[in-house]
């Protein structure tokens, strides 16, 4: 497998600019190119996700510590899916769907709500920290 099998690394410590964050890296693939690399086991995708990122970053990158392959298209409550915005979803909508209640005590967050990540595991997160940070204030 090459570098094309992982059109997406996200380097999350260069994402956040935080380092609780360093040495954590995600791959996302979508469609029939991620049918065709789940058709494997996950210690085979592990060993091919490794490879290539000593391609990327050179041979000193270690054996992860923690390595998954979520497998959602086997949940049966997921099925692989997640949002998208439809045709004619406007930026007005998407502000009235993340809009806080109850004088700011109901926040909503996920990767719906991410405007830059949506659909992504790291637009909910941001989306969460975003929430947070205004339950704080």
């Amino acid at each position: 497998m090459g570098g094309g099998d992982w059109p997406i690394l996200i380097d999350f410590e260069r994402l956040t600019g935080k380092r609780s964050f360093r040495s954590v890296l995600s791959s996302h693939l979508t469609g029939e190119d991620a049918l065709r690399v789940l058709r494997r086991s996950d210690e085979d995708i592990e060993r091919s996700w490794v490879a290539m990122t000593r391609r990327v970053f050179g041979e000193g990158v270690p054996e992860p510590v923690f390595f998954e392959v979520p497998r959602w298209e086997d949940n049966e409550l997921q099925g692989g899916a997640y949002s998208n915005w439809g045709a004619g979803f406007s930026e007005e909508h998407f502000n009235l769907m993340g809009q806080a209640m109850s004088g700011g005590r109901v926040q909503f967050a996920g990767e719906h709500n991410s405007k830059d990540y949506s659909g992504f595991v790291h637009g909910g997160y941001l989306s969460g920290v975003a929430a947070a940070n205004n339950v704080l204030q």
